[in-house]
């Protein structure tokens, strides 16, 4: 589903375009990351709940939606919700 909201549009944008812990890691330069950020965000301007994440793995970045691993399906089941719902 996409959502028209164009203030939240351009909020995922940014999110998306975000650099600041390859620019400026935390704990200084010996801390960065060995790639390029690449910040992955699902988001519905009609959703209830946020979920944040981080460290997404490599299925997370290969499919661009978060939380498309095990750890995903362990949180969807707590919640007790399904993908459609979730996402």
């Amino acid at each position: 589903m996409r959502d028209r909201d164009p203030k939240l549009a351009a909020l995922l944008a940014e999110i998306s375009a975000c650099r600041i812990c390859r620019d400026n890691p935390a704990g200084g330069p010996e801390n960065a990351l060995p790639h390029e950020p690449r910040p992955v965000c699902v988001a519905s301007s009609n959703a209830r709940i946020l979920i944040a994440g981080q460290a997404p793995g490599t299925r997370v970045h290969a499919s661009g939606r978060p939380f498309t691993d095990p750890s995903g399906d362990r949180l969807r089941n707590w919640l007790g919700v399904d993908e459609t719902q979730f996402y």
